[in-house]
């Protein structure tokens, strides 16, 4: 079977787009970093929730008197227009990416592909060769995991518990 991938990109091909991501990354400083303990803090805005804030601006504009001036309209215009400019360069960026890691699993692939049938050959024609700490650290990848069994049910609370924690009940 043919390799799923022939690419060699050249040196400067690369120096190249490593110089166009810094030129990117000095493009967008203002891009800041959020830990997943903030991320799930945070009062996100998934795609049905944006008519819902395109609604209330626009109520907040059409209604300026009645909204206290802790809550700032300036602050959400800025934040709706800041999300309006950057959706486009994200899409594109996700494109980028989806290509990259296609592109990386179909590399990665073929190496998986070739690398087992090197250590099938050397297990083979290896015998006697002197290179059995070299196949069993290369048989290593293979070695079959096993998880270990509850001692007995009475130390897995999900055994004991699972028939009713898990039963529907009648609507």
């Amino acid at each position: 079977m043919p390799a799923h991938i022939d690419i060699t990109p050249a040196p400067d091909e690369l120096a190249g787009i490593h110089a166009l991501l810094d030129s990117l990354d000095s493009a967008l400083p203002f891009l800041v970093s959020v830990s997943p303990s903030q991320v799930k803090a945070l009062f996100k805005l998934g795609p049905r929730s944006e008519a819902f804030v395109q609604k209330a601006i626009i109520a907040a504009e059409q209604n300026g008197r009645l909204v206290p001036p802790s809550i700032s309209l300036a602050a959400m215009r800025r934040d709706a227009a800041l999300r309006a400019a950057l959706r486009p360069i994200r899409m594109r960026v996700a494109t980028l990416l989806e290509l990259l890691d296609g592109t990386m699993l179909l590399a990665g692939a073929d190496l998986m592909k070739l690398s087992s049938q090197v250590y099938r050959v050397l297990q083979i024609s290896g015998t006697g060769e002197g290179i059995e700490d070299l196949l069993e650290d290369l048989g290593k990848r293979f070695a079959k995991r096993r998880k270990p069994a509850p001692a007995s049910s009475q130390e897995s609370p999900l055994l004991n518990d699972s028939a009713h924690r898990f039963r529907r009940e009648p609507l």
